[in-house]
Order: structure tokens, then C-alpha cells, then sequence
């Protein structure tokens, strides 16, 4: 793949997951309505509001079916930030994470235009991101540059 075109692919990730809001608290709750689920709790601390999904998965040993919990963490303005998973008795593990991965994506994204070595050609890849992201990007290849 060009670099042109690895900068495109990743600009178009990085910009949908900064714009789309991930699943929606009423997707979750549809699930309960599905034979393996068990229980859905909710609950809202300060400014985030927390979905805890139990439902039962059949282990691939043979074993008896395992209790998982799923957590999706939410903005209220309906943003979906983290998501952690739950298998029986372990600790919550975190599976993904929005600030997590757009800083990723900013960072590969950053050291690709640097590859560019055009001021013109890294502005006009990244003019068409959201004014947050074009900060964030701009900054980041400032700071590799240096």
C-alpha cells in the first residue's frame, strides 16, 4: 500500500472513531431479550454512566457454561469510552479504550506525514480533520519533527 493511501486509510479510521458514538446503551439492552444473557445493570457515577452485561458462554473444554460480564462505560453525551470484559471470578480487563486508541492512531498517523517530508501535502491530508483532531495531529508532528 502507498503511504499516500495508508495516510488516507488511517485519517478515515482516526475520524470515525473520534465521530461515531459506538453502540448505543438501547443496542445493549436489546440483548436481554437473547437466550445466553442474564442480567443487565446500570448505574451513573459523577459523569459517566457504567453498563454491566452478564450472560453465560459455553466453554470450548467442554466445561459447564462460564459466567462473562461485559462493561461499557459511557460520556453522557452518549459516547462509548472504554469496554472491559469479565470472565468468572478474574478481574475486569480492559478490551478497548476511545482515548487509547485515537492517541494511537494519532501517533501512527503522525509518524506517516512526517514520512511525507511536505509541509503542503501534510496539510492538506489532515485540513479535513475535525478541528480537535487537526490540533492533536499538527501538534504531534511538530513534536516528532523537533
Amino acid at each position: 500500500m502507498l503511504i499516500n493511501e495508508e495516510i488516507q486509510s488511517l485519517l478515515d479510521k482516526l475520524t470515525a472513531t473520534y465521530l461515531t458514538k459506538g453502540v448505543q446503551p438501547s443496542e445493549i439492552s436489546d440483548a436481554i431479550f437473547e437466550k445466553s444473557y442474564q442480567a443487565i445493570e446500570v448505574s451513573k457515577q459523577e459523569d459517566l454512566v457504567y453498563y454491566d452485561i452478564s450472560f453465560l458462554e459455553d466453554d470450548d473444554d467442554g466445561l459447564p457454561p462460564a459466567i462473562h460480564k461485559m462493561r461499557y462505560i459511557y460520556n453522557l453525551e452518549r459516547y462509548l469510552l472504554r469496554v472491559e470484559q469479565k470472565v468468572g471470578r478474574k478481574k475486569y480487563v480492559q478490551q478497548w479504550d476511545r482515548e487509547v486508541s485515537i492517541k494511537e492512531m494519532i501517533c501512527s498517523l503522525s509518524s506517516l506525514l512526517l514520512e511525507l517530508n511536505d509541509e503542503g501535502a501534510v496539510n492538506c491530508f489532515i485540513k479535513t480533520l475535525p478541528d480537535d483532531l487537526y490540533q492533536q495531529v499538527s501538534a504531534k508532528v511538530i513534536t516528532l519533527a523537533a
